[in-house]
């Protein structure tokens, strides 16, 4: 059920963008790990700068 909603809800979101189509849902890496495909410019930046804070 979780990732037929999540499925539901993507096409609305941010998800969808040029890593999205190319990377369905059923690759078996899970919902977390798409989510952070699509938005890897934006993560991988962000998630950069708090590591060497923390």
């Amino acid at each position: 059920m979780m990732p037929r909603l999540l499925l539901r809800a993507w096409p609305r979101g941010p998800a969808v963008g040029p890593g999205a189509p190319s990377r369905p849902l059923s690759a078996g890496s899970g919902p977390g790990q798409y989510l952070q495909r699509s938005i890897v410019p934006t993560m991988h930046y962000q998630d950069s700068l708090p590591r060497t804070l923390v």
